[in-house]
């Protein structure tokens, strides 16, 4: 093998590398992102879910305000502690 097909073998290692570590950040962010919206997605969910309890709470009892922000804080608790049991 001559000096120029050496050279070649180098760069297209090189290339290959490079590609490589460029697939591997694309795979890693897609990854982080796509994990981040679906904790975002949960996150809003059991938000709009405690909401609606407190307030078919609110309607169905004659609650006062405070009592319904508690009430919700304790639902989201006993969500959150169960979610982590799981």
């Amino acid at each position: 093998m001559d000096n120029q097909s050496l050279r070649k073998i180098n760069i297209i290692i090189v290339n290959v590398i490079i590609m490589a570590v460029i697939l591997i950040f694309v795979v890693l962010y897609s990854w982080i992102k796509n994990r981040d919206s679906y904790f975002r997605q949960i996150d809003y969910f059991e938000n709009t879910t405690v909401t609606m309890d407190a307030e078919a709470l609110k309607s169905l009892t004659l609650l006062t305000p405070q009592q319904v922000s508690i009430c919700g804080l304790l639902l989201r608790r006993s969500r959150n502690s169960w979610a982590t049991d799981v």
